[in-house]
């Protein structure tokens, strides 16, 4: 089975990356590789990711992320920093950094293979879920403040293993 995970909220902790920009006073380097240079991007990737893609099959996992979220555009270039400062693309196959619509690439990557997406935008999991029967869409909440969705729900990777086997 593949896996398809996005990045912010889903596997680096990007709240607290604000939250460490913000009490350093330099939030107007927010989006820049500067601001990637003044934290320790590797830090804020939560506990349970390295763990987790360990377990699985470096082939078998890719991330997809977008570089308009929930505060803005971010640079793509600065995107895909952010994740090689993370440590974790070189346990997966593929990163790729798309502009908005998750659905082409995620498409390009897993055909009419049976596959998992996991974001923690709802919008994202509806336009794959529409597109891609074949791939199961899993709501990560982190924080367990999103309003409810028809999504199957998680707040770690670690519940990801009940959700797939009800598949």
């Amino acid at each position: 089975m593949i896996l398809v995970l996005d990045f912010d909220r889903t596997l680096f902790d990007t709240d607290a990356f604000y939250e460490r920009i913000r009490v350093r006073g330099i939030e107007h380097l927010l989006g820049t590789l500067a601001s990637l240079r003044s934290v320790a991007v590797a830090s804020l990737i939560y506990p349970e990711v390295v763990p987790f893609l360990h377990a699985h099959a470096f082939e078998a996992v890719h991330i997809v992320t977008s570089v308009k979220g929930v505060y803005g555009r971010w640079d793509a270039r600065v995107q895909r920093e952010k994740i090689r400062r993370s440590g974790v693309s070189t346990l997966v196959d593929s990163v790729v950094v798309v502009e908005n619509d998750k659905v082409p690439a995620i498409t390009a990557l897993v055909g009419d293979t049976p596959a998992v997406f996991i974001d923690d935008l709802p919008q994202h999991l509806a336009a794959v879920r529409v597109a891609l029967p074949n791939v199961t869409c899993v709501h990560i909440d982190r924080l367990g403040t999103a309003p409810p969705t028809d999504f199957p729900r998680i707040s770690n990777l670690n519940e990801l293993g009940a959700i797939v086997n009800e598949s």
